[in-house]
């Protein structure tokens, strides 16, 4: 565009030049009525060529000056396009995000997204001008004052110090709700503001009161079912052996005593053999010492010497699995058989655990009287429905659990393993 430029002005001045030396010798010729000689062309010649480039310059200049005005207005155009581009994409992210962002200057919201209108459940003048930290009860759990602890955590995000904090709130229709509020500083044209981020995170603490209700309450029943196994299982042993003694120390005939001591030694094996059984039960050696598989394989033994339920275990793994996991599966396991033996009335137990490539796929099926899926009845003897599935999920996996009326239970549990 520029050599363009230059070429044309290059031939505009040659043609003013041209044109101002035959001016010149025209009006020269036409005043003065005499033959032109050679001063008289020259002079003419030399003042039209330099008026010709004086103004080829100047239109040069002219030109160059408009064309820059030109493209200024260009460039300025699409800076503007730009920051209207970056300004949609700015709002689209702030209107669509997940959590509710208020902008505050003095403490006051002077702009805020869908998400924080739908979290406090009032429109967005409802906000604006207000301090959303003040829509809380008058003390936060741990006593302090939620205005004064608000205004001062405020005046320390407006200091570049920000603040990651749990609040307790109040929506426009007075229900409480407990946030995660995180305080950013802002500086936009010498202003200072505050980005609030608030999040919900009611259910999330809902749900970490029920994890931690689900927990105590099997320790709990754990407690209580070894407190059982103690008193009934080796409380009688030891009465028995008791009165052995008692016994022995009042007999003076020799083949008493004998008959006595056998008996008592009796017991007293028979003490060993539970205590070794409840031992056992609350920290396997074999689960440790031989991995998952020989650890259910035994517990499942032992059951077929006894009861009349069939199990069909079949368990594909060639190495051992991290040691967390073994004991969360085994604990799972022996508390679902332990379930089915309770309550089910089932004939059968199908065990199926197989590892493929970095995944765990587990299956346990018994065809017991089965029960109705509900969030009302989501318990399962010794543990509840929503602890078994907090056992898996902190292990990162996924646990199923299906029955219906004289159906039976189905469990299918999978888990992919980390490296």
């Amino acid at each position: 565009m520029r050599s363009c430029n230059r070429v044309f002005i290059y031939f505009l001045s040659i043609f003013v030049a041209v044109a101002t030396l035959s001016l010149g010798s025209y009006f020269q010729k036409s005043l003065i009525n005499a033959p032109i000689t050679v001063m008289g062309f020259l002079i003419p010649a030399i003042y039209g060529t330099l008026v010709g480039f004086l103004g080829g310059f100047f239109i040069c200049r002219t030109i160059n000056l408009i064309y820059k005005l030109k493209n200024k207005n260009k460039e300025i155009e699409q800076e503007k396009v730009r920051a209207i581009e970056h300004e949609l994409k700015f709002k689209k992210l702030f209107e669509s995000a997940h959590d509710a962002i208020l902008i505050l200057k003095k403490g006051k919201v002077v702009d805020c997204n869908f998400k924080a209108c739908e979290i406090y459940k009032c429109k967005e003048d409802a906000l604006e001008g207000e301090n959303p930290l003040h829509f809380a009860p008058q003390y936060q759990p741990d006593g302090k004052n939620s205005v004064e602890e608000s205004n001062r955590l405020l005046a320390l995000a407006e200091h570049g110090m920000s603040q990651s904090f749990e609040w307790t709130q109040q929506r426009g229709d007075g229900a409480g709700f407990v946030a995660d509020v995180s305080l950013n500083f802002l500086q936009l044209q010498d202003e200072i503001y505050v980005q609030a981020i608030i999040r919900d995170i009611t259910d999330k603490k809902l749900n970490q009161q029920k994890i931690l209700y689900a927990t105590i309450t099997a320790e709990e029943k754990e407690r209580e079912r070894y407190a059982k196994e103690l008193h009934d299982g080796l409380g009688p042993i030891f009465s028995t052996v008791k009165l052995y003694f008692q016994w022995l120390a009042n007999a003076t005939d020799e083949k008493k005593r004998k008959v006595i001591i056998d008996k008592g030694n009796k017991s007293i094996a028979e003490a060993i053999n539970t205590l070794r059984e409840i031992s056992f039960n609350l920290n396997p050696h074999i689960l440790k010492n031989f991995g998952l598989k020989s650890a259910i394989e035994s517990f499942v033994e032992k059951l077929s010497e006894n009861r009349e339920l069939q199990f069909n275990c079949d368990i594909e793994l060639e190495e051992r699995l991290p040691l967390d996991i073994e004991i969360t599966m085994y604990r799972v396991f022996t508390e679902l058989i332990n379930n089915t033996m309770k309550y089910a009335e089932a004939s059968n137990v199908d065990i199926h655990i197989i590892k493929l490539d970095n995944q765990i796929h587990a299956f346990y099926r018994d065809d017991g009287k089965g029960f109705t899926m509900n969030e009302e009845n989501n318990y399962l003897g010794g543990i509840g429905l929503f602890n078994m599935k907090n056992r898996i999920q902190t292990i990162g996996g996924d646990i199923e659990i299906t029955s219906k009326p004289n159906e039976g239970m189905a469990v299918k549990i999978n888990l992919e393993l980390k490296n």
